[in-house]
């Protein structure tokens, strides 16, 4: 028999014999006992959840887009519980708690704990789903625009189907600059003479002539 799934509700008639210490062979009573054995209910609201196995170390150019990145999803902990007997009944006789969740809403993705706008990084909700298969991802282009800082901590407030909701960091991103294209100076050299077969020259040209 296993209590965990096994029985129903059922009675069971006990008794207890009680004796004192200094008379135990001489002194005893017995008291007649009813215990109620009831069956576990699972309770999936006792999954808990971790942080990400690792956060995403970005870097991304200025003008480069950098397409979607994936977002890292928090872990669920199944094991702090595990021996709670209403945690255990949801995985008796290889049972299981849906461990699903979503991103909501653009406003749970946190750029420096500040709710996230549709911008350079853009964020679009793909309902829930189960955390190992998720698609949620973030669409990031930067330009020289909107950027004010060099690096962003990305956060994640994420709502769980079953335990207590998470939020994480999930992303620290790096923005760099880098040239991408130039304009050549509409100034033009003048001529520079040079007799042939003579030393080197040397010719000093002003800076107005560089970007």
């Amino acid at each position: 028999m296993n209590l965990l799934g096994d029985l129903d509700e059922k009675p069971y008639a006990l008794t207890l014999v009680g004796t004192l210490d200094e008379y135990s062979a001489l002194v005893t009573k017995n008291f007649d006992i009813t215990v109620t054995i009831t069956e576990t209910v699972c309770d999936c609201e006792l999954l808990l959840w971790n942080n990400p196995a690792s956060v995403t170390d970005l870097t991304v150019m200025v003008g480069i887009d950098a397409g979607d990145i994936s977002i890292p999803m928090p872990v669920p902990d199944t094991a702090t519980n595990a021996l709670n007997p209403q945690f255990e009944k949801c995985y008796h006789n290889s049972g299981t708690c849906d461990e699903h969740g979503q991103i909501a809403s653009i406003s749970d993705i946190l750029i420096n704990d500040v709710p996230l706008t549709s911008g350079w990084i853009d964020f679009t909700p793909v309902g829930e789903e189960p955390v190992a298969s998720s698609t949620a991802v973030l669409t990031i282009v930067p330009t020289k625009d909107n950027i004010s800082a060099t690096t962003y901590e990305i956060k994640v407030a994420y709502t769980t189907k079953y335990g207590p909701d998470i939020t994480y960091t999930a992303i620290n991103l790096s923005i760099q600059c880098a040239v991408t294209s130039f304009t050549a100076s509409s100034n033009s050299l003048p001529a520079l003479p040079y007799e042939v077969f003579a030393e080197a020259a040397v010719f000093e040209i002003a800076t107005d002539y560089f970007i």
